[in-house]
Protein backbone atom coordinates (compact mmCIF):
# COMPACT_ATOMS: atom_id res chain seq x y z
CA UNK A 1 0.00 0.00 0.00
CA UNK A 2 1.28 3.72 -0.71
CA UNK A 3 1.72 6.11 1.70
CA UNK A 4 0.23 9.72 0.60
CA UNK A 5 1.52 13.07 2.47
CA UNK A 6 -0.40 15.84 2.56
CA UNK A 7 -0.52 19.22 4.45
CA UNK A 8 -4.46 20.90 5.02
CA UNK A 9 -5.19 23.52 6.81
CA UNK A 10 -5.96 22.65 11.11
CA UNK A 11 -9.35 23.26 10.91
CA UNK A 12 -10.23 20.56 8.59
CA UNK A 13 -7.41 18.01 10.72
CA UNK A 14 -10.23 19.05 13.08
CA UNK A 15 -12.67 18.13 11.42
CA UNK A 16 -11.12 15.30 10.07
CA UNK A 17 -10.46 14.01 13.66
CA UNK A 18 -14.15 14.79 14.99
CA UNK A 19 -15.29 12.56 12.38
CA UNK A 20 -13.14 9.87 13.05
CA UNK A 21 -14.37 9.96 16.44
CA UNK A 22 -18.04 9.96 15.43
CA UNK A 23 -17.47 6.65 13.41
CA UNK A 24 -15.10 5.23 16.06
CA UNK A 25 -11.69 5.09 13.69
CA UNK A 26 -8.52 6.41 13.42
CA UNK A 27 -8.02 9.44 11.36
CA UNK A 28 -5.73 7.90 8.65
CA UNK A 29 -9.13 4.73 8.35
CA UNK A 30 -11.63 7.14 8.42
CA UNK A 31 -10.16 9.05 6.05
CA UNK A 32 -8.93 6.09 3.46
CA UNK A 33 -12.83 4.71 3.84
CA UNK A 34 -13.65 8.62 2.55
CA UNK A 35 -11.34 8.60 -0.19
CA UNK A 36 -12.73 5.23 -1.27
CA UNK A 37 -16.40 6.49 -1.69
CA UNK A 38 -15.20 9.82 -2.77
CA UNK A 39 -13.62 8.12 -5.69
CA UNK A 40 -16.26 5.44 -6.39
CA UNK A 41 -18.66 8.42 -6.66
CA UNK A 42 -16.20 10.37 -9.02
CA UNK A 43 -16.54 7.17 -11.07
CA UNK A 44 -20.31 6.52 -10.98
CA UNK A 45 -20.67 10.22 -11.77
CA UNK A 46 -18.41 9.92 -14.97
CA UNK A 47 -19.94 7.04 -16.57
CA UNK A 48 -23.27 8.87 -15.65
CA UNK A 49 -21.81 11.18 -17.76
CA UNK A 50 -20.32 9.00 -20.77
CA UNK A 51 -23.92 7.77 -21.02
CA UNK A 52 -25.83 10.84 -20.68
CA UNK A 53 -23.39 11.97 -24.11
CA UNK A 54 -24.10 8.52 -25.35
CA UNK A 55 -27.97 9.33 -25.47
CA UNK A 56 -27.91 12.92 -26.66
CA UNK A 57 -25.32 11.83 -29.43
CA UNK A 58 -27.81 8.95 -30.73
CA UNK A 59 -25.84 6.17 -29.95
CA UNK A 60 -27.26 4.88 -27.29
CA UNK A 61 -30.96 4.57 -26.58
CA UNK A 62 -33.33 4.39 -23.66
CA UNK A 63 -36.10 1.67 -24.03
CA UNK A 64 -39.34 1.03 -21.84
CA UNK A 65 -39.21 -1.65 -19.63
CA UNK A 66 -42.93 -3.58 -20.98
CA UNK A 67 -40.62 -3.62 -24.16
CA UNK A 68 -37.50 -5.12 -23.08
CA UNK A 69 -40.14 -7.38 -20.51
CA UNK A 70 -41.86 -8.34 -24.05
CA UNK A 71 -38.88 -9.66 -25.97
CA UNK A 72 -37.57 -11.63 -22.95
CA UNK A 73 -40.95 -13.29 -22.62
CA UNK A 74 -40.67 -14.41 -26.62
CA UNK A 75 -37.28 -15.92 -25.62
CA UNK A 76 -37.50 -19.76 -25.74
CA UNK A 77 -37.17 -21.14 -22.07
CA UNK A 78 -33.62 -22.28 -21.89
CA UNK A 79 -33.91 -23.99 -18.44
CA UNK A 80 -32.53 -21.36 -16.41
CA UNK A 81 -35.19 -19.50 -15.29
CA UNK A 82 -36.69 -17.79 -18.18
CA UNK A 83 -40.10 -16.76 -19.05
CA UNK A 84 -42.63 -14.25 -17.14
CA UNK A 85 -40.91 -12.71 -14.15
Amino acid sequence: MATLVIEIPDELREQGEAFAAVLRRLPPEALRAYLEDLADDAWCAHLAREAEARLESGQSCLLDWEDVEAELNELPDSGRGGGEA
